[in-house]
């Protein structure tokens, strides 16, 4: 969640007369045996980055019940700057060209990449296609174009690398030999 003031809320059973409830950068704490009254929701404000466990349960005329534990992520950062770099160099005559990046995120993870060239719509390529293998761009006319490329972490925060490349157009065939008289 990009979100630093997560909001909890549940569901009182029927019979229940107590809900104990404890936020903890713990998975498994114990929100206590004293009740903090009867209520169906929590908030919290400006919690840092981070995991963290919201833990609740409740009492009935039996005593307490299990505990439930939910787990949240707060990640407010994009992913870390990156650069985006041609095989072939920014200036080609491959259509094709192939393009390098790839960036990390330290708290939730890569997500997913968007890229957008010239003047055509987006696209989106999985993280694991970036690390394994470079990544050839479609068929693309001659001419001068830019390259935008957003790297989204899981919480959707994101980073933008941007680069502007050329395809040359493909130069004219030159023969350098020929038959002295053709049939």
């Amino acid at each position: 969640y990009k979100d630093k003031n997560p909001k909890f809320s549940w569901i009182l059973p029927a019979g229940v007369n107590g809900v104990s409830i404890y936020f903890s950068a713990s998975p498994t704490a114990n929100p206590g045996p004293v009740s903090d009254g009867l209520f169906t929701s929590k908030s919290y404000e400006k919690v840092e980055e981070g995991i963290w466990y919201f833990h609740l349960k409740f009492k009935n005329s039996y005593g307490w019940g299990t505990i439930a534990h939910f787990k949240i992520q707060i990640d407010t950062e994009p992913p870390a700057p990156f650069a985006i770099k041609f095989i072939d160099g920014n200036e080609t005559e491959n259509p094709r060209p192939t393009v390098v990046f790839d960036t990390t995120d330290a708290l939730s993870g890569v997500s997913y990449y968007k890229i957008k060239i010239g003047e055509d719509d987006f696209f989106s390529i999985a993280p694991e296609i970036v690390k394994t293998n470079p990544h050839t761009l479609p068929l693309q006319n001659p001419g001068k174009r830019n390259i935008l490329i957003q790297a989204f972490d899981k919480a959707e925060n994101y980073s933008v690398a941007t680069e502007e490349f050329t395809i040359k157009p493909l130069q004219a065939p030159t023969f350098t030999e020929h038959p002295k008289e053709l049939q």
